[in-house]
């Protein structure tokens, strides 16, 4: 096995490290992103649940509300 030079190994050493920060941050975000899309998803839920409410958005932003209703449906 060949061995490597100082420069290669730095190379290697600083891309483990750089891969391990990423690494470690992905759990971070995953749940920040995962309680924000619960909290978003209740909150359009309870929106639509309310009669007056779904009826404007049908009237004035139909294309929304075809999209929210699917995105609900998704999460469920």
């Amino acid at each position: 096995m060949k061995k490597m030079d100082a420069k290669s190994l730095k190379i290697k050493r600083t891309l483990r490290a750089r891969i391990q920060a990423y690494l470690n941050e992905v759990p971070d975000t995953y749940c920040l992103d995962l309680i924000n899309v619960t909290v978003c998803g209740r909150y359009v839920e309870s929106l639509l649940a309310n009669p007056r409410v779904k009826r404007y958005i049908a009237k004035h932003h139909p294309e929304q509300l075809s999209e929210m209703e699917k995105l609900l449906l998704e999460c469920k």
